[in-house]
């Protein structure tokens, strides 16, 4: 069954209602949207558990046009008791919920920065075209994950921690900086770059303004990938 408009519409009602009678116990929220599905003309047999699963199939597999507001939804997850929080799949914590969200989803958590490695060893592979003054140039690296070090459960279980290691050791802050310093007059724009979804399929996406020839760009972005780990 279909996540409808008049299913959509229900949940900013119900967390406006539970934010006005200041509720901060879930089965008390369920009470609410039980009223709320009620009014709402959803249709027979939709209660509050059937809407619960109905929403996050619809987070998961995306069969309507839904965009739902992310400081709704996390404010009605966040009361899930546990039981329910373990229905919470990895692709709707990553698409819905920011980072600093997800250490109220699972308790077991830990640092996955002492599993990552700096270095993989391999040379990327560069393909590099010029759009008039800009030289577009992706860094291809290819399935990364076992060369970081992380295991299955960092990436499947730990996300804070994971993607915080992931970003902070190889996104666009750290590969930033490094291009600066061998790039210094040049200007740089990254489009792409990898992260906790991606490390299977890797690259990195460039858009670079230069005086330098296309050989020696590519070479300063190697040295640059190297200062982080990936050269």
């Amino acid at each position: 069954m279909a996540f409808s408009k008049k299913m959509q519409d229900v949940l900013p009602k119900l967390v406006k209602e539970i934010k006005t009678q200041d509720i901060t116990d879930f089965y008390d929220a369920a009470n609410i949207l039980e009223v709320l599905l009620d009014e709402s003309g959803v249709g027979m047999g939709i209660d509050g558990a059937k809407y619960i699963a109905l929403m996050l199939d619809e987070l998961e597999y995306h069969n309507s046009q839904w965009k739902p507001n992310k400081e709704d939804l996390v404010f009605f997850l966040k009361l899930f008791p546990a039981t329910l929080k373990k229905g919470i799949t990895k692709d709707v914590m990553v698409n819905y919920i920011p980072k600093q969200e997800w250490k109220h989803f699972d308790k077991e958590w830990a640092n996955a920065k002492s599993n990552f490695k700096k270095s993989l060893g391999e040379s990327p592979v560069i393909l590099s075209e010029y759009y008039g003054s800009q030289l577009d140039c992706n860094v291809f690296l290819g399935d990364i994950t076992e060369a970081l070090g992380m295991s299955k459960r960092d990436l499947d279980k730990d996300y804070e921690a994971a993607y915080t290691a992931i970003d902070e050791t190889i996104g666009h802050n750290a590969v930033m900086a490094a291009l600066k310093n061998k790039l210094p007059n040049s200007k740089v724009k990254i489009i792409d770059y990898p992260n906790g979804s991606n490390l299977k399929d890797a690259k990195y996406e460039f858009i670079i303004e230069s005086k330098l020839g296309r050989k020696t760009i590519e070479r300063k972005i190697t040295a640059a990938l190297r200062v982080v780990g990936l050269g």
